[in-house]
C-alpha cells in the first residue's frame, strides 16, 4: 500500500511539473498583450517617478505623472492604443524602435480628424523617412509633439504657448547646429528670449509638409521666400528673403565684425521686446532699428552666414 501512494505521489509531481512547463513554453510562445483599458496596469510599474533605463551615460526617464495624463487628451486613451507592439515576452528588453511605433500609431485616430496634417506629414521628408526601412529613420508625431510630452498634452492657450517656444526640443535635438545658430538680432535672439510674435522653427519651414529647401514645395526654397516672410512683412520680395536669409542662421559670425549693431540690439529691441511682450512700442523700435542698420549696414556688406557642417 505504502509502494504504491509513493508511486502515486511521483506520477502526481511529475505531472503537475510537465504541466508547468508546457504552460510556461505556451506563456513564452505568445505575445500576450494588456486589455485597451490596461493603463493601471502599466502604472504599477511606470507610475513610479524614479523608473529610469539607464543606456551608457544617459538616463532615459520611463515614468508617467498620472495626474498630468489624467488632465489630458488623451487620458481615455489606453497605453498599448499607441504602444502597439508591446509584448510581456520583450517587454523587459525592448529596443528603441518602440518609440517609431508609438510615433506613428498616432495615425490610427488622427487620419479622420486630422486628415490634412495626415496627408501632409507622409508626403513630407519626415514623413517619407519614418514610413520607409530607412536606418535613420525620421520624425514621428512623438518626436515633435514630445516637446510639451505628449502624454500630458492639451488644448488650453498654456499647453499652446508652451509647445511654441519648444523648438529647442522639438526641431533642435535633431537639428542642433541650425537651431544655435538661429541668432540673429530679430529673430533667434528674439524668440529665445520668448518674445510673442518672435518666429519659431516651424513658421518658417513649415510643419507636417516639410521638405527639403532645395525642394521647390518648401516654404524656404528661394522661389517662396517673398510668401514666406511676407506672413509678418507684408510686401516682401523673393530678393528681401534671399538677402536677409542669409543671416537668420549665424548671428555669431556676424556680430564679430559688427560689434556695435549686436550692442544696440540687444540693449534696445530684446529689452523692450521681452518686458512689453512685442507691443507696438516693440515693433516701432524694431523699425526703426532696421532702418538704421540698412542704412549703415546694407545686405551686401554684411557677412554671410557661415552653414553648419
Amino acid at each position: 500500500m505504502e509502494i504504491i501512494t509513493r508511486k502515486a505521489l511521483v506520477l502526481v509531481s511529475l505531472s503537475v511539473l510537465l504541466l508547468t512547463l508546457l504552460a510556461a513554453s505556451t506563456f513564452a510562445a505568445t505575445n500576450l498583450t494588456l486589455d485597451a483599458k490596461g493603463r493601471f496596469g502599466c502604472l504599477a510599474c511606470h507610475g513610479d517617478q524614479r523608473l529610469v533605463k539607464v543606456k551608457g551615460k544617459e538616463k532615459i526617464d520611463l515614468s508617467i505623472n498620472e495626474s498630468k495624463y489624467g488632465d489630458s487628451v488623451h487620458k481615455d486613451v489606453g497605453c498599448i492604443e499607441c504602444h502597439t507592439d508591446f509584448t510581456f515576452r520583450s517587454h523587459f528588453n525592448v529596443a528603441g524602435s518602440y518609440k517609431k511605433t508609438a510615433g506613428l500609431s498616432c495615425i490610427r485616430c488622427h487620419t479622420k480628424e486630422h486628415q490634412k496634417q495626415y496627408k501632409d506629414y507622409i508626403n513630407s521628408v519626415h514623413g517619407r523617412l519614418a514610413l520607409s526601412n530607412d536606418p535613420k529613420g525620421g520624425a514621428t508625431c512623438g518626436d515633435c509633439h514630445n516637446g510639451t510630452n505628449i502624454h500630458y498634452i492639451n488644448k488650453t492657450e498654456e499647453s499652446k504657448n508652451e509647445f511654441q517656444f519648444a523648438a529647442e526640443k522639438v526641431c533642435g535635438k535633431c537639428h542642433k547646429k541650425w537651431f544655435t545658430t538661429y541668432d540673429d538680432y530679430y529673430h533667434g535672439v528674439a524668440y529665445k528670449q520668448k518674445a510673442a510674435d518672435s518666429p519659431a522653427c516651424w513658421d518658417c519651414h513649415g510643419s507636417h509638409k516639410i521638405t527639403s529647401k532645395e525642394d521647390h514645395r518648401s516654404a524656404v526654397n528661394k522661389q517662396n521666400l517673398g510668401k514666406t516672410c511676407g506672413v509678418c512683412h507684408p510686401g516682401s520680395e523673393v530678393a528681401f528673403g534671399e538677402q536677409y536669409g542669409k543671416a537668420i542662421h549665424g548671428k555669431a559670425k556676424m556680430y564679430d565684425t559688427n560689434i556695435v549693431r549686436a550692442l544696440i540690439t540687444k540693449a534696445l529691441v530684446y529689452k523692450d521686446n521681452v518686458t512689453t511682450g512685442g507691443s507696438k512700442a516693440y515693433k516701432a523700435t524694431t523699425d526703426l532699428i532696421a532702418k538704421v542698420i540698412d542704412f549703415f549696414f546694407p545686405y551686401s556688406l554684411r557677412p554671410e552666414k557661415e552653414a553648419p557642417k
